[in-house]
């Protein structure tokens, strides 16, 4: 999953500041426990239940910040969380070879926070050490696919 993380600006010492945003990509490795509840109902027409849990394993967060000057982004490895998602498909079935779709669907993560990645500055002739982590995080993704299957 990509997403950007936009600006923001908050009061610092009365103040306005700004913290730049940046891109943002995430890996969730995990194993989706679920299952499919399908009933026929009458003249062709199809229902399916689908929910299903999240079992998150371990995720990596890249993010666009170079921490160490190289050019390369920063990675955080995140290992707690997890996931729940739903769908809901009715379907009529057209003659014998094909039928259409309308499938509504939600999906969810709640994400703990990542490790934290150290790293150091030289600010005023001074080293400072600092670390980057990406805060908990809830994502929700809600939409409808409509189809034809054959």
């Amino acid at each position: 999953m990509f997403n950007r993380v936009k600006d923001y600006y908050y009061i610092k010492g009365g103040e306005p500041a700004k913290i730049s945003g940046y891109d943002r990509y995430s890996m969730y490795l995990y194993i989706p426990l679920g299952i499919i509840a399908r009933s026929d109902l009458d003249n062709g027409w199809l229902f399916n239940l689908n929910p299903e849990f999240d079992l998150f394993l371990l995720g990596r967060q890249t993010s666009g910040i170079d921490t160490e000057g190289s050019g390369k982004p920063t990675e955080n490895l995140q290992h707690k969380g997890y996931g729940f998602r739903a769908s809901a498909r009715i379907s009529k079935e057209i003659g014998e070879s094909f039928a259409v779709f309308l499938e509504p669907f939600v999906k969810y993560w709640n994400i703990d926070e990542s490790g934290k990645k150290y790293y150091s500055v030289v600010e005023f002739g001074i080293i400072k050490y600092k670390y980057l982590f990406e805060p908990k995080n809830t994502a929700m993704e809600y939409g409808a696919k409509i189809g034809v299957t054959f």
